[in-house]
């Protein structure tokens, strides 16, 4: 899965900021991502039907974050999760928690739940002088903090969201991608639910 959020203004800042070494050197990353259980989220919905999809919806949602953390942070070397459901209306996962080793040694964690009583959807990249966080979805600020303070960034979408993607897969299909890795990652994270 390559996501087209790669390509949205907001986390091109933030890939400058660690460019920059705004924050200096990386340490860890961790995301939360929650959300309430969604009504149109049933056994019906091709989200959540592995036949159709693939899986649930970590492949569907979490693959974007990860994708962002590949982009941001490079590659992931070592990941392990475990998956579970915890009574949502249809076969898989319903939340996925894991822990990921990037190949410059940077650790990271994350949990996505999708049957949960509220919806946040955080992360923050820290680093050996401040750090960043962000919402992968959401229409908030990104926001830097170092000794200086908190700032705060509203970056808007592009008019055409989706321009980015296109650029994208034509990058895919011309090899220099990295939709393989993701999905290997989102692999990991979810094989003891799905026995593979």
């Amino acid at each position: 899965m390559l996501s087209y959020r790669r390509g949205l203004p907001r986390f091109r800042k933030v890939k400058e900021w660690l460019d920059t070494g705004a924050i200096g050197e990386i340490r860890f990353v961790r995301t939360l991502h929650m959300t309430k259980p969604l009504a149109a989220v049933c056994e019906e919905n091709w989200r959540v039907d592995p036949a159709i999809s693939g899986g649930g919806l970590l492949l569907d949602v979490g693959s974007h974050t990860l994708d962002l953390l590949d982009f941001l942070l490079g590659p992931i070397k070592d990941v392990s999760g475990h998956a579970s459901n915890f009574g949502s209306p249809y076969a898989p996962e319903d939340t996925v928690s894991g822990r990921y080793l990037f190949e410059s040694g940077v650790h990271g964690m994350g949990i996505w739940c999708f049957n949960a009583y509220s919806n946040e959807d955080v992360t923050e990249i820290v680093g050996s002088r401040g750090s960043i966080t962000f919402s992968t979805f959401a229409d908030q600020p990104v926001i830097l903090r170092t000794e200086d303070g908190s700032h705060p960034e509203s970056i808007a979408h592009p008019p055409h969201i989706q321009q980015p993607l296109i650029q994208s897969i034509v990058d895919e299909l011309l090899g220099r991608g990295t939709a393989i890795r993701t999905s290997r990652v989102m692999d990991e994270l979810v094989r003891n639910y799905n026995g593979r």
